[in-house]
């Protein structure tokens, strides 16, 4: 049976988060004293976007040259020019201290962020990329998707086919562009790129020095073994603990470059991050961009049929855009953010690799304009299928606040008696309180 340690710490802490930026998420790194900028500000609103567009900050051009550095700076200008529809949010830190930070993208965003509501006030989407260290291309394209929607929310002609001032009056894109900082600049970059003494004895520590080909965090954990992973027995009605219980054949026993799972689920500030992040709304849909193969991994075996239908239609839509393949769980391997996405809400989650299979890593400048081609309007396709679902009709909600909605009764009563809470029927949008 799955421990009631995990699914309280989870899931209690999701049912009373109403937003990562009132969350009690590591707002400092250990030992730091600096206050991080949650949310930037800015006092300017005409937007010169001709002028932005002749000088964007990010360039896909020389993206191989740029550090998790160089990334948040360009996300904290990206909310300083559009301050209306972007908030900056740092969500917490890497065993090297380096900021892991989302970028929410909505009609007046600083406004909306703060709401107590805000998780049913608007719907809203996920979208991940660096979870592997040696995977560099995908940070940079998910930060270039932002600013390009952004150009389409002032000059809406430079994206045909949407509207994004429609799009984010009534949806909330949330990018979490670099989950391992460590990592990718370590893959980048090598050993030089390490920054705080603990980190460094970090990775001294760990035989593997194939830094090019680095996976894991600095501490030689792969971050997308460590994720916590249980399903529901039909049979007991229980919440199975299945992590690392099928482990797959590419795993190791001890820290390293790649495949060493953690001790513990959750073992990792960079997993703990994300999780959190989980934890505060109630995603439609849960994407993370990985590399290699030109595949989507789509369906989780180990979930009921009502999941698995609404996982093939956004993957099917995926391929229709990309052209990748689309390739169905064997159930072997754990702890991926996705498979845990789907543990605790039954949404859509997929894990789409986005270069060829031959392709060398970390990857050169070529790849990152080629890679952009196929994937810049994934996700607002991902928004406009969300909002023709709508919401599913089984409720959870603890001590009274909606938590988030689930297309099957039994798995929904199975998370409500792990944490207390209660499922209520209902369709539209959820109240955000119920007596």
């Amino acid at each position: 049976m799955i421990s009631k340690l995990i699914v309280y710490t989870v899931l209690f802490v999701m049912a009373l988060s109403p937003a990562i930026s009132n969350s009690n998420v590591e707002s400092d790194p250990p030992g730091e004293t600096s206050d991080p900028v949650v949310q930037i500000e800015s006092e300017y609103k005409a937007l010169p976007i001709d002028d932005y567009l002749k000088s964007p900050l990010l360039e896909l051009e020389i993206g191989s040259s740029y550090s998790s550095h160089d990334y948040s700076n360009i996300a904290k200008e990206l909310a300083n020019r559009y301050p209306e529809i972007i908030s900056y949010n740092t969500i917490g830190y890497s065993h090297d201290k380096k900021e892991i930070y989302s970028l929410v993208m909505t009609k007046n965003a600083s406004e909306m962020v703060a709401k107590s509501d805000f998780n049913v006030a608007r719907m809203h989407y996920y979208i991940e990329a660096g979870v592997h260290g040696r995977e560099t291309v995908n940070p940079a394209i998910l930060i270039k998707q932002i600013e390009d929607y952004a150009t389409d929310y002032y000059k809406d002609s430079h994206i045909p086919n949407f509207n994004l001032q429609e799009i984010l009056s009534k949806s909330v894109l949330h990018f979490v562009p670099l989950v391992n900082p460590d990592g990718h600049d370590l893959s980048k970059f090598g050993p030089d790129s390490v920054i705080t003494p603990s980190a460094r004895e970090m990775l001294l520590g760990i035989d593997d020095k194939n830094y090019s080909q680095w996976k894991a965090n600095i501490a030689g954990v792969d971050l997308n073994k460590n994720f916590p992973d249980f399903h529901l027995d039909r049979q007991s009605g229980i919440l199975e603990d299945k992590w690392q219980k099928y482990p797959g054949s590419f795993f190791s026993s001890v820290p390293s470059g790649e495949f060493y799972p953690g001790s513990y689920a959750g073992s990792e500030p960079e997993t703990k991050a994300v999780m959190n992040y989980m934890a505060s709304y109630d995603f439609r849909s849960y994407v993370s961009y990985h590399s290699r193969g030109d595949l989507v991994y789509y369906e989780y075996m180990w979930y009921p049929d009502s999941y698995r239908e609404n996982a093939l239609e956004l993957a099917q839509i995926t391929k229709n855009i990309t052209g990748y393949r689309l390739i169905s769980d064997t159930g072997k391997g754990s702890g991926y953010s996705t498979s845990y996405h789907v543990s605790i809400s039954l949404k859509p989650s997929l894990t789409v690799e986005t270069l060829p299979y031959n392709t060398a890593l970390p990857s050169s400048n070529k790849t990152y304009l080629q890679v952009y081609k196929k994937t810049w309007l994934l996700p607002l396709y991902y928004e406009a299928l969300g909002e023709k679902k709508g919401y599913f009709p089984y409720r959870l909600y603890s001590d009274g606040q909606y938590v988030r909605d689930f297309p099957d009764k039994e798995y929904a009563e199975a998370i409500a008696s792990s944490i207390g809470g209660k499922i209520f029927e209902g369709s539209g949008v959820p109240e955000f309180i119920i007596e």
